[in-house]
């Protein structure tokens, strides 16, 4: 069966970063005064090389990328900052999509970082301008001490009296945005890599040969 496939590249300079991070810090630059949402524009197409190839009628990976694209993407509420519907009550009449408060503090970082990486199997362009507004969203959360923050504004669900950081939301941001380092090749994303990083680091409890956080029981038990 002959069949298209968006055989793409990825380099893994992801990993450079990481080891760049954890190994004395990467220079925390270019922030100062950084209050500006970022905005970029939608790229056009997802770089790569196409070609077909014959393959075996099985299990098709990049066609099941391409499929999650359109449930990570269609998820998303873009009235409310492009925070995801965390759960869908399928047996009401009619059924409906909701929010819960450990939506955008926890699962969206997710989001942000499988989005690329289903991109990179299936090679597809759809929903490019919905998840690039997603990514402006949570960029704009970070707060001036680098942190990934869950802001009040416009969650009725929020479950806090005022903004809060998740500390499992904030690694898992992390990730998301060493996926946008590998996949945009923007080095921009580094000094934030990095400043996330260290921010992390002072933030934690150190006693004797570990290091803990403890927990604030504001927002969700893990903030």
């Amino acid at each position: 069966m002959k069949m298209k496939r968006g055989g793409l590249q990825l380099h893994r300079l992801a990993w450079v970063v990481v080891v760049g991070v954890f190994c004395g810090h990467l220079p925390v630059e270019g922030l100062e005064g950084d209050t500006v949402k970022w905005q970029w524009p939608v790229p056009k197409e997802v770089k790569g090389t196409r070609y077909e190839a014959v393959v075996p009628d099985t299990l098709d990976l990049a066609e099941r990328a391409e499929i999650s694209l359109r449930v990570l993407t269609g998820a998303l509420d873009p009235d409310r900052d492009y925070e995801l519907y965390f759960y869908v009550r399928f047996r009401s009449k009619p059924p409906f999509m909701a929010h819960e408060r450990t939506g955008l503090p926890t699962n969206n970082p997710k989001f942000a970082e499988s989005l690329p990486m289903m991109r990179v199997m299936c090679g597809s362009n759809y929903n490019r301008e919905v998840e690039t507004r997603m990514m402006e969203a949570l960029v704009s959360a970070v707060g001036d001490d680098g942190l990934y923050y869950s802001l009040k504004a416009k969650r009725p669900w929020h479950g806090a009296t005022e903004d809060f950081a998740n500390l499992y939301g904030n690694v898992r941001f992390m990730l998301s945005m060493m996926a946008w380092r590998d996949f945009t090749e923007d080095t921009a994303w580094e000094p934030r890599i990095s400043h996330l990083v260290d921010r992390l680091s002072k933030i934690a409890v150190y006693k004797d040969d570990y290091a803990f956080y403890p927990t604030s029981e504001l927002g969700e038990w893990f903030s």
